[in-house]
């Protein structure tokens, strides 16, 4: 990327005209650069405000690829902050408690760890167990929960990230699983996933 903070000044410049047209940009270079945060965490700024459901897919799929936990850290720290300030009806799938609660682990994924990488897994791991139906204030002034409209699936979050970190916990069956749903999701790869459960199966028999 020639120059990252001028590119992303650019997308901020064109995502107040015009977000959609920024989002699709943005998307292309994180399909392109899947680790560069400021663009996933660009993305974020745009969906908070033009697509509440689709904000709930790209803040977990931001902290399973994170490699720089500040910069997410300080994108909902921001989002806690504005919700806070302005008295606003949070976005169906995210309130002030949701959020610090976010916070808080990712705190303890910087804090508590010998081995800061597999650490990190871990508490994505069970941060997506515990959490993955996250539900609206009991303030908002709408009683339609939009989170039940689309619910997310684990077969919707399923990554090779999520997948291989199964494998690494010795939690075969669960890897055996995220491997099928990855098969059904990218077909081209399934030869690729298929290799991977007869390790898998091959391991767990020993």
């Amino acid at each position: 990327m020639v120059n990252e903070k001028q590119t992303i000044e650019e997308l901020q410049g064109l995502a107040k005209n015009d977000p959609e047209k920024a989002l699709v940009t943005v998307k292309k270079m994180i399909k392109e650069y899947p680790y560069f945060m400021a663009a996933r965490v660009l993305e974020l700024d745009i969906l908070k405000t033009t697509n509440q459901k689709r904000y709930k897919h790209a803040l977990r799929a931001c902290a399973l690829q994170t490699t720089q936990r500040n910069v997410l850290y300080e994108h909902l720290e921001n989002l806690a902050k504005s919700i806070e300030k302005d008295g606003q009806q949070p976005i169906a799938i995210l309130n002030e408690n949701n959020v610090h609660s976010f916070l808080q682990w990712l705190e303890l994924v910087g804090d508590k760890t010998s081995d800061p990488t597999q650490t990190k897994f871990d508490w994505i791991d069970d941060f997506l167990a515990q959490n993955a139906k996250i539900i609206p204030s009991k303030n908002t002034s709408s009683k339609k929960d939009l989170s039940k409209e689309n619910p997310l699936s684990k077969n919707e979050i399923m990554t090779e990230t999520l997948a291989h970190l199964y494998w690494r916990q010795k939690k075969y069956d669960e890897a055996k699983k995220a491997f099928k749903i990855l098969s059904l999701k990218y077909p081209e790869k399934s030869g690729l996933f298929a290799d991977h459960i007869k390790q898998i199966k091959a391991e767990k028999s020993k």
